[in-house]
């Protein structure tokens, strides 16, 4: 084997196993990138379940604080109009510490024109010093006139909402327009910004809901504002409304922030950048701070899910870092897959170079064989030729040895007949000379004796001829292989009783004598072994000529020995 040829080889051994090897290496990391993002995938999906459901919990908290206001409204409603008696025991029966720790405070502010102000504020001094002598005297904050005013005239609890009596709710922190609103519609409204009131100004929202006479129309904002009579409101303190909401779940981790995104249906851009209302990783006191970042902070998932309440839409911001949603083997998955699929391609390579290994060997192998085959085909043809030569001496010998037979058959039965032959015959002129010369004279038994050998010596003469004939009939030489398959024919017939017709009389120039010998054997025979062998009665021995078709070859028309 060649150099060029061996390097080629060697090529090729490791060219597929190679080849094998960086596509399962790129695999296994294109395999450990997809099931890297996969666990993502999986991780995000979990929190944004988890956003989804804290929504919904968060939700449920913020509409039931809104149901205590709009049942305060229903009793109000019920009832036309409410003592101050009325309206706290009401409110003690809510246990807002225990129920609503959010709640601040509950309140209730009528309408007052300004022609009424004055006995408005003594009613009020009346009432409270029957009610609570300890509460401060009554009257209208911030003073000064205006068409109507809307102070809070009902409170629960008093202790520490002392400053809330007598308070302009119309006027706290330029609401004006937004009471307008609030007297032509049905609905809670929202401050919308937190606002620092309440015991220890605390930080929070306050939402109001207004109260109409009962049985007046309310189908238009018209018959709302005419039917308007005052408002309940409630003070939240949002981060006692919103702290410890997710305690008692599985999202412990998640970081949630509430923030206002303005009144519903206004513009999005003149909503100006959302509020920070609530942020659940500050508990610090005060207002949150909307760049609070935590310490360490890893990269985390973020969902902002949307939430209309009290006129406003809100908007909930969830985050959580990474790792807390992904459980305990998730983290070691892309290196398993990366690890499994070196482990893989490692074993393709191994079997690929085993492969070619053995195809290469394989190779050597077949061209190993080719050579000892091509020096057998040499040798095999030699030994053809040397057996060709050896068939044609063979065949030689054969006619040689058929020839010394046919030539030793010949001079046998020349002996038989010019020796055993003229003998018997001598010996029978003999016997007839002596019975001749003795007529009468033998007894009669010496007469039979005579009979009796003249018949033996017949009988043996006859044998000789047919010895002679088996050996080598006169006929064939003398007169062809037509009569001597008749002669024959005869004898057989004579002998065993076969029947035997021989056709094909002219067989025009007569064949060489082996072949004419030949053929007289193969009739000889087969007719023997007819009478033997085959029981029939009938035989039938046909000669003739093959005739030559002009093309490649010889199509001979056979003439067959048949017995029936």
């Amino acid at each position: 084997m060649t150099g060029a040829r061996r390097m080629l080889l060697v090529s090729r051994r490791y060219l597929g196993p190679l080849l094998g090897l960086a596509a399962g290496l790129a695999l296994s990391v294109a395999l450990s990138f997809y099931v890297r993002d996969d666990v993502a995938r999986d991780a995000r999906l979990r929190f944004e379940r988890h956003a989804a459901d804290a929504k919904h919990i968060i939700e449920r908290r913020l509409y039931a604080y809104v149901g205590v206001t709009y049942g305060l409204r229903a009793l109000f409603a019920a009832r036309g109009s409410l003592t101050r008696l009325e309206f706290r025991r009401y409110v003690e029966s809510l246990d807002l510490p225990g129920n609503f720790p959010g709640f601040e405070a509950l309140n209730y502010a009528r309408q007052v024109k300004a022609s009424e102000r004055r006995a408005f504020e003594e009613e009020m001094r009346e009432d409270m010093r029957r009610d609570d002598p300890r509460l401060p005297p009554f009257a209208i904050r911030p003073p000064g006139e205006r068409a109507e005013y809307h102070p809070v005239v009902f409170v629960e609890p008093p202790e520490g909402n002392e400053k809330s009596f007598g308070l302009d709710v119309r006027m706290v922190g330029g609401r004006g327009k937004a009471f307008e609103d609030l007297r032509a519609t049905d609905s809670i409204i929202s401050s919308g910004r937190l606002l620092n009131v309440g015991r220890g100004n605390f930080v929070g929202l306050a939402m109001r809901l207004p109260v109409h006479r009962p049985g007046m129309p309310l189908g238009t904002a018209e018959e709302r504002r005419a039917a308007f009579i005052g408002s309940v409101g409630a003070g939240y303190n949002v981060k006692k409304l919103m702290a410890g909401i997710l305690d008692q779940t599985t999202m412990k981790a998640m970081r949630y922030r509430l923030y206002d995104a303005g009144q519903v249906g206004e513009p999005k851009p003149s909503a100006g950048k959302p509020t920070l209302l609530f942020d659940s990783a500050q508990t610090a006191p005060g207002a949150p701070s909307d760049d609070y970042a935590l310490p360490g902070e890893a990269p985390a998932f973020d969902s902002v899910l949307p939430l209309e309440l009290a006129g406003r839409n809100w908007e909930l911001h969830f985050s959580a870092p990474r790792e807390a949603y992904l459980e305990g083997a998730d983290s070691m998955l892309p290196w398993l897959a990366l690890a499994g699929g070196l482990v893989t391609s490692a074993l393709l390579f191994t079997v690929l170079l085993s492969f070619a290994s053995s195809r290469v060997r394989a190779e050597a192998l077949a061209e190993e064989i080719t050579r000892n085959l091509r020096a057998s085909e040499a040798e095999l043809a030699r030994a053809l030729l040397s057996q060709r030569a050896s068939a044609a001496q063979i065949r030689d010998l054969m006619r040689r040895l058929v020839s010394v037979q046919e030539a030793e058959r010949r001079r046998f039965s020349a002996d038989l007949h010019d020796l055993v032959g003229q003998s018997l015959s001598v010996l029978g002129m003999g016997l007839e000379t002596i019975r001749a010369l003795l007529p009468g004279i033998l007894p009669q038994k010496a007469q039979s004796t005579m009979d009796h050998m003249g018949r033996l010596l017949q009988e043996t003469m006859g044998s000789v001829r047919e010895v002679m004939s088996d050996l080598r009939p006169p006929l064939l030489d003398d007169y062809g292989l037509h009569a001597a398959i008749e002669w024959h024919a005869s004898q057989l017939q004579a002998r065993t009783g076969l029947q035997v017709a021989v056709e094909g009389r002219d067989l025009g120039e007569r064949p060489a004598p082996e072949v004419e010998l030949a053929l007289f054997r193969i009739a000889q025979e087969a007719l023997i072994n007819v009478a033997k062998h085959a029981a029939a009665s009938r035989a039938r021995v046909a000669l003739g000529r093959a005739a030559h078709d002009g093309g490649g070859g010889q199509r001979p028309r056979p003439r067959a020995l048949r017995g029936q």
